[in-house]
């Protein structure tokens, strides 16, 4: 296959919990922010590797970021997220086999380490419905921080 590029138009919406109490993983202990969004972007497809990347904007927090998420065709329950911007560069790995992943955001002199607890990924960007949703849970020092909910669509 050769490969392709495209600009594409991607709907995001985010919703984040914040744990309110860190040894109840359970949304009813949370409290709740939603973020959407739409921005433009491209997807790169080379045959085994599909890339999705966007610009975040002022609404997510991350305002000029640029987000890569990216999997294999043969793995598509595999994705990792490339994120770089004025803060420095960080990259999350999600796996529906593999739960728990060590992740380190780099922010110049003092790199945040993480770990990152992955309770789902549906991938159907090569399907009829060119969705992708990742949620996951972000671990400091073993206690639940925040669980994010991220949903894309392809446009």
């Amino acid at each position: 296959m050769k490969a392709s590029k495209r600009s594409a138009k991607f709907s995001l919406e985010s919703r984040i919990f914040d744990y309110l109490d860190s040894s109840d993983n359970s949304a009813d202990n949370c409290s709740e922010d939603k973020i959407e969004f739409i921005t433009e972007g491209t997807i790169s497809d080379d045959g085994e590797t599909v890339s999705l990347t966007y610009i975040e904007n002022e609404f997510s927090g991350m305002e000029n970021s640029k987000t890569t998420l990216q999997y294999r065709k043969s793995t598509p329950y595999i994705v990792d997220m490339i994120r770089k911007g004025k803060y420095g560069a960080v990259s999350m790995h999600f796996d529906n086999t593999v739960k728990r992943s060590h992740c380190s955001y780099n922010t110049g002199p003092i790199p945040l380490e993480f770990f990152l607890v992955t309770r789902k990924v549906e991938n159907n960007i090569g399907g009829s419905e060119k969705t992708l949703l990742l949620d996951y849970i972000i671990e400091i020092h073993g206690s639940a921080a925040q669980r994010t909910v991220l949903r894309l669509k392809v446009d």
